[in-house]
């Protein structure tokens, strides 16, 4: 399922940024190490709210993905993360081991208001698709609950790029307004330098927000939050 929904994702965002053969592409592939941790508040099958608590030890690395095309002043962004790992849980009194498991992944189309030079600020608009599992062990005779759901929801977005040796990244995004989730936002920033004209370095750092709901089955209003670092090659 996970392979399926990547690679819908990836096909959805080269698809968004379709043009003519005859437009001159510009491609960029960004294979990062995101280290996160995951803070908010989570329900699985109806159980008990479970308070989230941990910091990026608690994770191994989160590997994320971002691919970037552009022709003109169009162009096309997509970004993905597969984040296994067990989280600090609390219950009333009971702390709890909590396995969490989730994947996201945005396409946007991206529009270029001001092209110039060696800097860039766009827009764009897209979807996000986001499918969080969780595992809350047993305690005080409460049964072990096992559960998840996958969503998707449309945002919108800014980001703007500048330098050519030094280099400076900012893009953040909004969306969900009740259609699936209640709202989701992700903001993240780097900087880098380019070693040559077709690979750089980049550091930084994300935080990506979610709150969604089901009735009163499952819930997931968690922040994922952590430093990154990545190695761009340009084509």
């Amino acid at each position: 399922m996970l392979k399926k929904m990547t690679f819908a994702i990836v096909g959805l965002g080269l698809a968004v940024g379709a043009t003519p053969v005859s437009a001159q592409w510009a491609f960029s592939v960004t294979p990062y190490v995101w280290w996160s941790g995951l803070n908010g508040d989570a329900r699985v099958e109806g159980g008990p709210v479970v308070e989230l608590d941990s910091s990026a030890s608690d994770f191994d690395f989160v590997p994320m993905l971002t691919f970037r095309g552009t022709s003109g002043t169009w162009g096309f962004l997509t970004d993905l993360a597969f984040t296994p790992g067990s989280v600090t849980g609390r219950v009333l009194d009971n702390a709890l081991i909590v396995d969490v498991d989730n994947f996201i992944g945005t396409a946007m189309v991206t529009y270029d208001v001001t092209p110039a030079g060696g800097s860039e600020v766009f827009v764009a608009g897209g979807l996000r698709v986001l499918d969080a599992r969780a595992t809350v062990p047993t305690f005080d005779g409460e049964p072990e609950r096992e559960g998840g759901r996958t969503w998707v929801d449309p945002v919108f977005g800014a980001g703007a790029r500048y330098g050519t040796s030094v280099l400076l990244n900012l893009y953040g995004d909004l969306g969900g307004f009740g259609i699936s989730s209640d709202f989701t936002y992700q903001l993240y920033g780097t900087v880098g330098y380019a070693f040559t004209r077709v690979v750089s370095a980049r550091a930084g750092y994300r935080l990506v927000r979610n709150n969604y709901q089901d009735g009163g089955e499952f819930l997931y209003e968690v922040s994922q939050s952590g430093f990154l670092l990545g190695v761009t090659f340009g084509f």
